[in-house]
């Protein structure tokens, strides 16, 4: 907004564009949910007792290793396929791959889609939500997938990230695996995530945020309809910014935040009937007045 960004440049009429030589790259500490977790691994199975008479058995000493037979399985998913059911046949047919998900949980069920869906999303439409649409030049695509740990499969990162998208108009980052341990990733000392974030926006001067469960730490539950808990991350700041940004001439006839977001240049093209992207759930845009905020 201050012209001051070291990325970002003008590039026509409220239009803007990353620089040259800036690319946005993603890593993570683990594959993300969904599809792309779904690979074959191998698996040991004791085959002592398998295919041996009493007389066989015998012979073996207390002492001696049990023999192990190497046997094919499927690395699992807790997340639920958006239409329909997994065969949960044992082995490599557990699971159906490529398919679209809700993100696992042990709570009420939600719209709410897998990190792998939410991510070949990306790839298709671009990083950029409905409203940032309205400025940017051209869509905004990941560069490159970072991971991080020991549970890279590059084969069902592929499909699961770009390749089952059903269209060729897609987004291809670079896939990487990088030899560094997260301290604080899942572990038996660490089984559930933490509900706490920290969100820090280096631009401005800096801003940061603690947030627990997405709403500013130190609130009571019973005080979260009070909209200074809310995030500076939240749909109705975030329009604020928008709206400060582009002025009334960027809002034209718009009254509702639905009415915004459904007018965007690119929205239309998250429901490309030839793509996966037809499979997407339906969710209710928020109607939250705009002269309101």
């Amino acid at each position: 907004k201050d012209g001051l960004s070291q990325y970002i440049s003008v590039v026509g009429e409220n239009k803007y564009d990353l620089d040259e030589g800036w690319q946005i790259f993603m890593v993570s500490t683990h594959p993300p949910c969904g599809d792309a977790t779904i690979f074959v691994k191998e698996s040991e199975k004791n085959d002592l007792d398998t295919g041996l008479d009493q007389n066989e058995k015998s012979v073996l000493s207390e002492d001696e290793p049990p023999c192990k037979k190497t046997k094919l399985d499927l690395n699992r998913t807790g997340a639920k396929l958006v239409s329909g059911c997994d065969p949960l046949s044992p082995g490599v047919g557990y699971h159906t791959i490529g398919e679209v998900r809700t993100k696992p949980g042990r709570g009420e069920r939600t719209l709410s889609l897998s990190c792998s869906d939410k991510i070949i999303k990306w790839n298709m439409v671009g990083l950029q939500g409905a409203l940032c649409s309205y400025f940017l030049a051209r869509n905004l695509h990941l560069y490159s997938f970072l991971l991080t740990g020991h549970m890279f499969n590059k084969s069902s990162l592929k499909r699961a990230l770009f390749d089952r998208a059903g269209v060729d108009n897609v987004n291809k980052p670079i896939l990487a695996k990088v030899d560094l341990d997260f301290e604080f990733s899942k572990s038996e000392a660490r089984p559930s995530p933490c509900p706490d974030s920290v969100v820090w926006v280096d631009v401005g001067g800096g801003k940061v945020e603690a947030l627990t469960e997405g709403h500013k730490q130190g609130w009571a539950r019973k005080k979260l309809t009070n909209h200074k808990s809310w995030s500076m991350l939240c749909q109705r700041n975030i329009v604020k910014m928008v709206l400060e940004i582009g002025g009334s001439k960027f809002v034209g006839s718009s009254k509702t935040y639905a009415e915004l977001k459904s007018k965007s240049p690119n929205y239309s093209s998250r429901r490309d009937e030839n793509s996966i992207l037809k499979y997407w759930p339906q969710k209710e845009i928020s109607e939250f007045s705009l002269p309101d905020l």
